[in-house]
């Protein structure tokens, strides 16, 4: 069902779209499983996917949001190492504060995810 989804999707691109859709969702999916596993840096792959996909004939996004998005992948990396800190001296180093710190990752994960679903329907 999905491989269905994904090949009608796809249908509407020229083969040179097509291959930076695929290499953009991988490097997407890589920051997906990154927001779970420490050592993979997800945000930036997340990011490398979406800019991956300017490459194609009509750019999904405009300049200035890549530059926002770079802005915000900025200030989560740098609250992917402070917040855990911060979390941990406000909750005494309980799980609370590492919870918090995953959803601020999550949610910025989900929102770079929302972007990549409206460029592919954008075409």
């Amino acid at each position: 069902m999905l491989g269905f989804i994904t090949l009608q999707i796809l249908s509407d691109f020229s083969w040179n779209d097509k291959l930076w859709v695929i290499i953009g969702t991988v490097f997407m999916i890589i920051g997906l499983i990154g927001c779970f596993v420490k050592k993979i840096p997800g945000v930036p792959f997340a990011l490398l996917g979406l800019m991956i996909l300017q490459l194609m004939e009509n750019a999904p996004f405009y300049a200035y949001e890549i530059v926002i998005l770079l802005a915000i992948t900025i200030v989560i990396l740098i609250l992917d190492y402070q917040a855990p800190v911060i979390g941990e001296k406000l909750f005494k180093s309980q799980k609370t504060g590492i919870l918090i710190s995953n959803i601020v990752k999550l949610i910025f994960v989900a929102y770079m995810i929302y972007r990549f679903v409206i460029a592919i329907k954008a075409y």
